[in-house]
């Protein structure tokens, strides 16, 4: 278990962390590339600024994670919880939405979101959001760190 730990800016490429418990941990600008973080509690974790292509993220526990301006086309967070998680920016648009529930999320102001989600149903949830039908962003609100 790591409880705070500073990882900003690791290399972290091609790593198990599956089940990985890492309590507040910092991994602003950190690289994951091609790695496993499947059903690992990254709860408060601060990832800005981190590079996560082709990391498998199912069924993590995301919890009040700061995921702001992140691109994570190719992450797979089929399952993993997103309550209170901040996506502001962040690029959610390859993500599945029968697989990802992103209403519990904290913030998803200009989120660039998949053209199938309920952009109405999210809007309605959190009275901070507001749904772009056109470019698939949400936007409005408050930008919180």
């Amino acid at each position: 278990m790591l409880y705070r730990a500073d990882l900003g800016g690791a290399i972290l490429d091609g790593t198990d962390l599956t089940g990985a418990v890492m309590f507040g941990v910092n991994l602003q600008g950190a690289t994951i590339i091609n790695a496993s973080l499947v059903g690992s509690a990254l709860v408060s974790a601060d990832l800005r600024g981190a590079v996560l292509p082709q990391v498998d993220m199912r069924s993590a526990d995301l919890e009040g994670a700061k995921l702001i301006d992140l691109d994570l086309t190719t992450t797979d967070l089929g399952g993993a919880n997103l309550h209170r998680a901040n996506l502001i920016g962040a690029d959610l648009s390859a993500v599945d939405p029968s697989q990802t529930d992103l209403n519990a999320a904290l913030s998803l102001m200009d989120a660039k979101l998949p053209r199938t989600v309920d952009l109405v149903a999210i809007s309605s949830g959190a009275g901070d959001r507001k749904a772009g039908y056109e470019t698939g962003d949400v936007a409005g609100g408050s930008r919180r760190e």
